[in-house]
């Protein structure tokens, strides 16, 4: 399982905050839209994981294919069987 860890607000200002607390200690991804986001898991996915701003553009559709891909895996991290 990825040790990457996603970051999603439509403010760019949170989202340095996030890369400025965080470097160093863990590996960060950050996008400043859900359709940003859905573009992240597509391309560098899974996450460990996504904290996300939940009043932006697009999260509805995050948060559906966000349930999609959590089914795939256990709370453990090991993969389930596709």
């Amino acid at each position: 399982m990825s040790k990457n860890n996603l970051f999603v607000d439509d403010e760019a200002s949170v989202l340095q905050s996030y890369e400025r607390m965080l470097h160093g200690e863990f590996e960060v991804d950050t996008a400043l839209s859900g359709k940003a986001a859905l573009a992240s898991i597509q391309e560098k996915g899974p996450y460990a994981v996504v904290v996300s701003d939940i009043r932006m553009p697009g999260i509805v559709q995050l948060l559906a294919r966000l349930r999609q891909v959590a089914t795939k895996y256990c709370a453990n991290g090991s993969h389930r069987a596709s």
